[in-house]
């Protein structure tokens, strides 16, 4: 007998095992069986794999334990002159080596030394930063003896893991519609103004403002920091405030930024 009889026989052997209906109806259960079991048994694997590394808070909030928090960048001292014979000193600080990490709240010392490296003032503030963003620390140094900031991070600050597909905490929509400086002769302050939108449906209880006074040449001549409280959904809030002059620098270009902590929610009322 040939090789392909021999195997043609073993199939009609096998069909006619299973043409009575009780063997007919265990192949058919045993075929449907598997068919449904093969899609859970991945998806448990996957499920055991994903929850071994996450977990979820209270807020509905995935994060993933084995995050490793990265250091954040200080820059080197940047020093504003100002016509008033202040210095304006001021460093960024960049956190986009932690894309889902930030810190609140972040609990530094900031320092200011002379040319010597002597501290000449010191203070611990309480901020935040958000996750893979920069903010600014601005200091002015009014006995203009200031060249350096110092930064130290206290053994308070707390780290906080963020889900950026969180749908309740998350940077709200808020758009600047204006923003103007202005420079008037017989003024020995500038005058800056600007007004802020927000589109969100929640009501923000604080909003931090950077503003960034440049030249033509998008040098930078001037910088502070403002804040206002109480933004209501789909309001409006304008301010004003006055700013000393930079030292033989014409002021060309406001650049203002803004910053809410939704990382905590107590920043928000829903």
């Amino acid at each position: 007998m040939t090789g392909a009889g021999t195997w043609q026989t073993r199939i009609e052997r096998w069909s006619l095992y299973f043409q009575g209906g009780v063997r007919r109806a265990v192949l058919i259960f045993l075929g449907i069986s598997i068919l449904l079991l093969t899609p859970s048994y991945f998806f448990g694997q996957f499920s055991s794999y994903l929850f071994g590394k996450t977990w979820i808070d209270d807020n509905n909030t995935v994060n993933t334990k084995e995050l490793v928090i990265n250091d954040f960048e200080v820059s080197d001292t940047q020093i504003v002159e100002l016509a008033n014979n202040q210095k304006e000193l001021y460093v960024s600080v960049n956190n986009k080596n932690n894309p889902t990490i930030g810190f609140a709240p972040w609990v530094y010392t900031v320092q200011i030394l002379d040319d010597e490296g002597s501290i000449i003032s010191q203070k611990t503030n309480n901020s935040y930063i958000l996750p893979e963003e920069n903010t600014f620390v601005v200091v002015r140094s009014e006995n203009n003896e200031g060249s350096k900031i110092n930064l130290i991070t206290e053994p308070s600050t707390n780290p906080v893991k963020y889900n950026p597909n969180n749908n309740k905490l998350k940077k709200p929509n808020v758009k600047i519609l204006n923003q103007r400086i202005i420079n008037e002769k017989d003024n020995e302050n500038l005058i800056i103004q600007g007004t802020f939108l927000n589109e969100d449906l929640v009501e923000i209880k604080t909003v931090n403002v950077l503003f960034i006074i440049r030249d033509n040449r998008e040098s930078v001549i001037g910088i502070g920091t403002y804040s206002f409280n109480g933004f209501g959904p789909k309001s409006q809030r304008s301010f004003e405030l006055e700013y000393p002059k930079p030292a033989n620098r014409d002021p060309k270009i406001l650049d203002l930024r803004w910053s809410v902590n939704y990382l905590d929610p107590n920043s928000f009322t829903f």
